[in-house]
């Protein structure tokens, strides 16, 4: 029996913080595929799932998003 745990998702604000890069620079890895994709939220909102941050963090030079 899985049990659905919630998703914690973060804002661009608070992903700056946590990885110290720059908007343009996560801009820039997403496109190059190196940093993890945003998610929509809302209509208007996205964000970043914060395990997916928390497992590029754990490795950032080696980081590709999950197949």
């Amino acid at each position: 029996m899985s049990e659905n745990k919630p998703v914690a998702v973060l804002n661009r604000k608070e992903v700056e913080k946590r990885t110290t890069l720059a908007r343009t620079t996560i801009y820039r890895k997403i496109k190059a595929n190196t940093f993890p994709k945003q998610i929509q939220v809302s209509e208007n909102r996205v964000g970043w799932p914060e395990s997916e941050i928390e497992r590029f963090l754990s490795n950032p030079m080696a980081y590709t998003p999950n197949a």
